[in-house]
């Protein structure tokens, strides 16, 4: 049997594997936070835009009913560039009386590339007529 004249060639090496081994660990852990980091930016950038978007489509059912309008359902699709993949529903519903109503707007995202990623939001409101002119400084929310 021939003993090695380095022994701690052995040695040298579990230390350098363990240390790799750390290593990629710690790497793997830092791109994975990376990656949860980047889709939470994503899915707040989603909040903030299907609130705006909403929120424009319950302008839209406001200067309509303001006019004096029956429209009770409005579908729209952003013509900006970088807002593809949104659709904005509008659903409205006056009272019999005519003073009041409420609108229920919707803004739903579907992935261009992934169709079963979707990410919906609704935003209600209700509006009261103050007085009998058409003019919308006298709708209230």
């Amino acid at each position: 049997m021939k003993h090695s004249q380095h022994p701690r060639q052995g040695v040298v090496l579990i230390a350098a594997l363990a240390t790799l081994s750390i290593v990629v660990t710690l790497t793997a852990t830092s791109i994975k936070e990376a990656i949860r980091g980047r889709q939470e930016v994503r899915k707040q950038l989603w909040m903030t835009q299907s609130l705006w978007l909403c929120e424009a489509g319950m302008q839209r059912a406001f200067e309509v009913w303001s006019q004096e309008n029956d429209v009770e359902e409005i579908e729209w699709r952003p013509t900006i560039s970088e807002l593809p993949d949104w659709v904005v529903h509008v659903h409205s519903k006056r009272t019999n009386d005519g003073k009041s109503m409420s609108i229920l707007s919707t803004a739903t995202m579907t992935h261009q590339t992934h169709s079963n990623l979707q990410f919906r939001r609704s935003l209600s409101r209700s509006f009261i007529r103050t007085n009998e002119s058409n003019t919308k400084d006298d709708l209230k929310l």
